[in-house]
């Protein structure tokens, strides 16, 4: 809608927003049980609680978006790219290691594993350095992967991290242009197969 149009655009810029006074987040832990815990966050003037809110669905929907996104971008580039991959070799004791995205299947991309990550630079956690040092959450999102899932059996997990105004780590532009330039050799592969047996022709008359 136009005011929430307006409201995203004044929250990118910086501006301040008003809300009442007392005003507290009302996003529950689970919307579907009547009853369910409400956040109850005092809301403040620069929105940053509510893009990094924990409740509620916009987590999950926001970060689920993009895992999709990459997903069809590497499936275009013309890997095989599965969702919600199962890493026997990153699991532990205590969890699962449950990737993001899987793509295999190109001389490119053979076996390119990617976690999806999130991340507010406004947040307490990472305010005062990222004010300082541009790319400073990305790279604080990727020592934490690192840490999470460090390379084993010759398997390594690229963390695909993204700031909620817009910043992508490293990793993954590197990432995106992989896919890009994956994408473009196939195109022109495709193409000359297209049009071979057009040259074939031209070359005999």
């Amino acid at each position: 809608t136009d005011t929430q149009w307006r409201a995203a655009l004044r929250w990118r810029l910086g501006k301040e927003e008003r809300p009442a006074a007392g005003s507290r987040c009302q996003l529950m832990a689970t919307s579907s049980k009547p009853g369910a815990e409400t956040c109850g966050h005092l809301l403040g003037q620069h929105a940053d609680h509510e893009v990094q809110c924990p409740y509620g669905p916009l987590v999950v929907s926001r970060h689920d978006l993009i895992s999709d996104l990459l997903a069809f971008f590497l499936r275009e580039a013309g890997a095989v790219a599965r969702r919600e991959a199962l890493v026997p070799e990153m699991c532990t004791p205590k969890d699962l290691a449950i990737l993001d995205v899987w793509a295999f299947g190109t001389p490119d991309i053979s076996d390119l594993l990617l976690d999806v990550t999130v991340r507010h630079p406004a947040r307490d956690t990472y305010l005062t350095k990222a004010s300082e040092e541009p790319g400073h959450c990305c790279r604080e999102a990727s020592r934490d992967k690192e840490k999470r899932y460090p390379a084993k059996g010759g398997r390594t997990v690229v963390c695909f991290a993204v700031e909620t105004w817009g910043r992508l780590g490293a990793e993954a532009e590197a990432v995106l242009e992989l896919a890009a330039g994956t994408a473009a050799r196939r195109d022109r592969f495709a193409r000359a197969e297209r049009y071979r047996p057009l040259a074939a022709v031209a070359g005999t008359a």
